[in-house]
């Protein structure tokens, strides 16, 4: 007997079960949602890592395996957001690797790194004191040669505000 098809049969069960374990579950929060952790996987084909014109032939430049390859990369990453009375901390972090199919000597491990402060010191001056700190690996739309340059990038930045009249103005009266 030929099994049946259609809401009884097993494509059916399958198609259930499937939307079964793709439907979300609950999300719970973790620190009353001061705190995440997540990890990402991408894999990209790019069909012109160096950023080569397609004039230019690309052995002139070193190039001798083609111009396309794909990239697996992985990234873990912590973020924390607690707020403290009028003020809020921010961190966060990611650890990135990246691995290339073709060209595996342009292989890194790179981060991406964030501090912040939110101040409002007795609703008069509010702003922000930050630290960012990023190492990737810089654009080939820069020199165009199948080198590793990994750049580190930090900044530090401030700003703040003083407001003149803090208070809310009381209209009608």
């Amino acid at each position: 007997m030929q099994p049946t098809t259609g809401a009884s049969g097993r494509g059916a069960r399958l198609a259930l079960a499937a939307l079964g374990i793709a439907a979300s579950l609950p999300a719970n929060a973790v620190f009353n949602d001061w705190f995440e952790l997540w990890v990402a996987e991408n894999v990209t084909h790019d069909t012109n890592v160096f950023r080569l014109s397609d004039s230019l032939d690309a052995s002139s430049v070193g190039v001798t395996r083609g111009r396309a390859d794909t990239i697996f990369s992985t990234y873990l990453g912590a973020v924390a957001n607690i707020p403290v009375a009028q003020q809020r901390f921010e961190a966060s972090y990611t650890w990135n690797r990246a691995r290339y199919r073709t060209y595996d000597h342009l292989d890194y491990d790179g981060h991406s790194a964030r501090a912040a402060w939110t101040y409002n010191l007795q609703n008069k001056v509010t702003g922000v004191l930050s630290y960012d700190e990023a190492e990737t690996l810089a654009s080939f739309s820069t020199f165009q040669v199948p080198l590793k340059d990994l750049v580190t990038v930090r900044a530090l930045r401030g700003s703040a505000a003083w407001l003149a009249t803090p208070r809310r103005p009381r209209i009608g009266g």
